[in-house]
């Protein structure tokens, strides 16, 4: 279980999450969603600990920024949007730098059950820097599973993805779910088409507070999400429902 309480998160003296309060149970798979600069990403870094926070963020009950580093990373995991890639590591070597927290030991051919599970056999030896945008995420998911994280943070998946590498995104995360009913995942999406298929519960924020929560599909369909947007007379719900008839 993941429990925020009194948390607030900024940068200097600039606070951008503001006393928020959040329990996300074992087993969620968490939107969030919200206007730009209403604190999503700032949120995902606090709770992985890139950014500091005060209030409280607990894991199974330990306060994270009380975790050394190498322990919070046996926990949560974090695939971002943004990927800073120094060096042509290949395939094989960025997956197995997921292993780095457990001394580079691959407990039980963890590795090689990830390549078979996510069809990633047939470029082990390509450099990351050479790959499509569909085969680099499926590459950073495994490496983020090799950490054997119980919370895994998504940070805009799908983003320059085409429709086919969505697709396979959510099949993988299905899969990954399934494997063990403790593991949760936390993710922010703009894509709201995409969010009930993704995420099975929603939050929404704006100006840093969390002014909805409730099943994906509903908070679609709510009026806050309009005015969070500012949408004014225009319907998201309306325009997501319309747009997806024109595909029909």
């Amino acid at each position: 279980m993941i429990r925020m309480s009194g948390l607030s998160v900024g940068y200097g003296r600039s606070m951008v999450i503001k006393d928020l309060e959040l329990t996300v149970p074992d087993g969620s798979r968490l939107g969030i969603i919200g206007p730009n600069g209403c604190g999503k990403t700032t949120l995902l870094h606090a709770v992985c600990g890139i950014l500091p926070y005060s209030g409280s963020i607990k894991i199974d009950g330990g306060e994270i920024k009380a975790l050394k580093r190498r322990e919070l990373s046996k926990r949560v995991a974090l695939l971002s949007q943004s990927v800073n890639i120094p060096y042509s590591y290949t395939v094989y070597d960025t997956i197995k730098m997921g292993r780095f927290v457990y001394g580079g030991k691959d407990g039980e051919g963890i590795i090689d059950d990830l390549i078979s599970r996510l069809g990633l056999g047939g470029i082990l030896h390509r450099p990351i820097t050479a790959l499509s945008g569909g085969q680099l995420q499926r590459v950073l998911l495994a490496r983020a599973f090799a950490q054997e994280p119980k919370l895994l943070l998504l940070d805009e998946p799908t983003n320059h993805l085409d429709i086919i590498s969505q697709m396979e995104l959510c099949d993988m995360l299905d899969d990954w779910l399934g494997q063990d009913s403790s593991r949760s995942v936390i993710g922010v999406i703009h894509e709201l088409g995409l969010l009930p298929r993704f995420f099975k519960d929603a939050v929404l924020l704006d100006g840093g507070r969390i002014v909805l929560s409730n099943s994906s599909a509903d908070i679609i369909k709510s009026s806050e999400l309009n005015r969070a947007f500012g949408s004014g007379d225009r319907n998201i719900a309306e325009f997501l429902r319309d747009s997806f008839k024109l595909m029909m």
